[in-house]
């Protein structure tokens, strides 16, 4: 579950 929310927090990071 944390490593899906540690994704979302990259992914989020990615687009800036």
């Amino acid at each position: 579950m944390k490593s899906i929310v540690l994704l979302n927090i990259v992914s989020l990071v990615d687009k800036l």
